[in-house]
């Protein structure tokens, strides 16, 4: 069967959306590529197939698709209900820095999704009884919010989907740790970029802190981000560099540079013109005029 793209039916300008479904006799192949998705196993059982590959689900498992997948459920059982939470990503807005310093985030949202489909592949999140209370006292009061009107409505769905994103990630955090488990050890090293880019890092100090050789680590880079753990560093760092040109206007190119994580500021000038296609300074200038004019 061609899978169908599912277009759901939002508001406009609305950010995240909760539907709670029974799906005691399966559902057909789908994909949707304008919003993430959160999918929380309420009760029964149901064989999940996403892309090529086939996952047992139960009550309590958690996983998380980002893009346009194809999945479909099957052999499920009578009581087999799941919860999805879909919201665009900008709904995240500026918060997602705060997201990705988190190593259960950088698992669960970004890691697992894109290594899903390789084989020999588990997601590993299932919640425990008292996590599973939780979650479904946050669940129950997104979809009191979603059918309320007036102005104060969206707010409240996102600050709810901010907390759930932030206890998910928590839990993932929270689970036993498995030393052998690829996404876990990538999912910590990152988050640890987020948090210490500023600082000086050796990357053979990154493969000590992910129990990776350095080959194997940036094997692991390329896969999931495209490159390699040098290139994702510098990148936060040229990130940090525009953002400090932009609200620090009384710092010069080399305090923006330091403040930054580089230590030679010509260095810090030629990585951010390979990226903008500018200088610091011509990108600061830019800045000025458009907001003027």
């Amino acid at each position: 069967m061609e899978p169908l793209r599912i277009e759901e039916v939002w508001e406009r300008g609305q950010l995240c959306h909760i539907r709670i479904d029974q799906l005691s006799e399966g559902y057909f192949p789908h994909y949707h590529d304008d919003y993430v998705e959160i999918v929380i196993v309420m009760g029964g059982q149901g064989t999940h197939r996403i892309g090529d590959a086939a996952f047992r689900e139960h009550a309590g498992n958690v996983y998380v698709l980002q893009g346009d997948v194809t999945h479909s459920f099957e052999q499920t059982t009578q009581d087999f209900v799941i919860c999805n939470i879909h919201y665009r990503p900008a709904a995240l807005g500026l918060h997602e820095v705060l997201f990705r310093k988190i190593p259960g985030y950088q698992a669960l949202f970004i890691l697992e999704p894109r290594w899903r489909g390789q084989k020999g592949f588990q997601h590993s999140l299932r919640l425990r009884a008292h996590q599973m209370r939780q979650m479904t006292t946050l669940i129950q009061k997104m979809s009191l919010a979603q059918s309320e009107k007036g102005a104060g409505r969206d707010c409240r769905m996102i600050a709810i989907l901010y907390e759930t994103i932030a206890l998910l990630s928590q839990y993932y955090d929270e689970k036993p740790k498995d030393l052998s488990s690829r996404v876990y050890a990538i999912a910590e090293t990152v988050a640890f970029l987020e948090t210490n880019f500023r600082q000086q890092i050796r990357i053979d100090g990154l493969a000590e802190r992910s129990h990776m050789s350095r080959r194997t680590l940036f094997r692991a880079f390329q896969e999931a981000f495209g490159k390699t753990p040098l290139e994702y560093l510098t990148a936060l760092r040229i990130a940090e560099g525009a953002r400090l040109l932009l609200e620090s206007t009384q710092c010069s190119i080399g305090e923006v540079a330091e403040r930054s994580g580089f230590n030679d500021s010509n260095y810090f000038t030629r990585s951010f013109r390979q990226h903008f296609g500018m200088s610091p300074r011509a990108y600061r200038q830019s800045a000025s005029f458009s907001t003027s004019g």
